[in-house]
């Protein structure tokens, strides 16, 4: 008796997750084309030969452009899309970055996905002539999960060859290299059989769309007719051709433009600033004359928000961002933008990553179709040839960009961990955006109060965390975390009434810093309450 029916997508994808390591196995998963074309070139970004990086990345654009229509003919038929195209992009990405310490073997691999791309039929027109919507579906998985399939063929092929390479101590001797061609020979044979099937597959779905008999068919009409309508579908062919060589070129720039843009992960840090603040607290700030006076300017302006190191600045801020986020709502002239630096990713501390981060964050926000081609061609000239914008180069595009709004709301936090030169440089953006007059710019920034940032920006408004920070959050969050500490045994100290005391001598020692608290409940050390340290 036969076995249960197994989805050979999921049969196909564990089959892929075999042998991969765990840092393997978790870049499987959500993948974006931009990281395929990434993983493409990313060892001559690293070398910084940027011309061969964009010759690499656009190897891999015909296999990306035909993976893109596929899962548009899937969503419109079964809204099945994301479920069979994140294994496709996973499955591509993960291999490419497997083979890409194996040198030339790294370039024979993109010639194959690049002649997989060229030999995939387009699904847009031909879904429009299948019969029966459920063999289209059928159809076009069969051309894609052998796509999947030789991704998982290649794969072990480069499993192999690490096996070897760790059994060499990482040595490429000239042993390892002849072994690697061994297995590679074998491969590209097995190749020719996957192009065989990708070729036969592309047959049958132009045989099954009905192609055959509409040539048949237009060749029994008049002959004057026939040729008027040839020489219309040419045109129209050329027509489209065009049309769809500039779509994916755009779409090659899109992405490209993207991977070059700031690396860092500007939605996490104040997605995590906004997870550590504890309910009821930073909601004092809306009282203050200040920020209520900043929100309801009709004009350019800026905050500055200070106090001393720990004190919950950032947290502030998660606050503030999400507070204009709900100000904005889903108006379209309107977008809010945000930039934590962090002194852990010394390249976040440079005055023209968090420029280019504000304008990564409006690009996604607008997307590719509503981004205006003049400053899109404006951005692909900056990054050609450049591994990032030059800042003076960038503050101009951002303000560019910053036209198409009519209100602009932004929270930059922590640039006291910046350098005295990007510090220079963002004091000059601040002022700018002050003075910007085509679009109402509110510029929200947090720091240290620092002698030399004090000195640049007391001019604006401002709000001393020192002044304004109500005592009652800094209570609320000392008793929840003690709470949370006795309540899982962590904090063992005898007598119950000891638990007042720490949350009394906290407060008192704190001197209004939230990271002191922290830090001491984290060590569980606060022991200095009137009684010995426990051996």
């Amino acid at each position: 008796m036969s076995g249960p029916f197994r989805d050979p997508w999921e049969l196909a994808k564990e089959r892929f997750k075999e042998g991969l390591t765990d840092e393997e196995k978790s870049q499987f998963n959500d993948v974006k084309p931009e990281e395929v074309l990434y993983a493409a070139s990313a060892a001559q970004k690293r070398a910084g030969s940027d011309s061969k990086a964009w010759y690499m990345a656009s190897k891999m654009m015909p296999l990306v452009d035909a993976i893109h229509q596929y899962g548009a003919a899937l969503d419109v038929i079964s809204n099945t899309q994301s479920g069979i195209l994140c294994p496709l992009w996973g499955g591509i990405r993960v291999v490419l970055t497997i083979a890409e310490s194996f040198g030339k073997y790294h370039g024979k691999l993109l010639d194959m996905f690049e002649r997989i791309g060229d030999v995939l039929p387009r699904f847009d027109s031909y879904a429009k002539l299948f019969p029966s919507q459920a063999y289209l579906l059928h159809a076009l998985s069969l051309v894609y999960l052998d796509i999947l399939l030789f991704c998982a063929a290649s794969k072990q092929v480069f499993l192999e060859g690490r096996k070897k390479y760790k059994k060499t101590n990482k040595i490429f001797s000239p042993s390892l290299k002849v072994g690697m061609k061994l297995l590679w020979k074998p491969f590209e044979a097995q190749f020719g059989h996957f192009m065989d099937n990708f070729r036969r597959h592309k047959a049958n779905v132009e045989r099954e769309a009905g192609l055959a008999h509409m040539i048949e068919s237009s060749r029994e009409r008049e002959a004057q007719g026939q040729e008027r309508q040839l020489e219309q579908a040419e045109r129209n062919l050329a027509r489209q051709k065009r049309i769809e060589e500039e779509k994916r070129r755009k779409k090659a720039r899109w992405y490209l433009i993207l991977s070059k843009l700031c690396p860092c992960g500007y939605e996490k840090k104040m997605q995590d600033s906004q997870g550590a603040r504890h309910k009821g607290t930073c909601s004092w700030i809306k009282d203050c004359d200040n920020y209520k006076s900043w929100v309801a300017s009709a004009q350019s302006s800026v905050l500055w928000a200070h106090g001393k190191a720990g004190c919950g600045k950032t947290i502030l801020s998660g606050w503030v961002y999400e507070d204009q986020l709900k100000i904005v709502g889903n108006a379209n002239d309107a977008i809010v933008l945000s930039y934590v630096c962090n002194f852990k990713e010394p390249i976040s501390l440079l005055a023209t990553t968090i420029i280019e981060s504000y304008i990564k964050q409006i690009l996604l926000s607008l997307g590719q179709a509503k981004a205006p081609e003049g400053l899109l061609e404006e951005l692909e000239l900056a990054v050609q040839g450049s591994k990032s914008l030059d800042f003076d180069t960038a503050v101009g595009i951002f303000f560019s960009f910053a036209r198409i709004f009519n209100k602009m709301r932004v929270v930059l936090d922590g640039i006291d961990e910046c350098g005295a030169h990007s510090k220079e440089d963002i004091f000059r953006w601040i002022a700018r955006a002050h003075q910007f007059p085509d679009t109402q710019i509110s510029l929200y920034v947090s720091s240290r109060t620092d002698i030399e940032i004090k000195h640049r920006l007391e001019r604006y408004p401002s709000i001393s965390l020192s002044d304004s920070q109500p005592a009652s959050d800094l209570t609320q969050y000392i008793v929840e975390q003690v709470e949370i500490l006795r309540t899982k045994g962590d904090l063992e100290l005898g007598a119950p009434d000891l638990y007042q005391k720490i949350v009394e001598k906290l407060k008192v020692k704190s001197d209004g810093m939230f990271l002191w608290v922290a830090l001491q409940l984290k060590v569980k050390a606060p022991w200095d309450y009137d009684r010995p340290r426990p051996p």
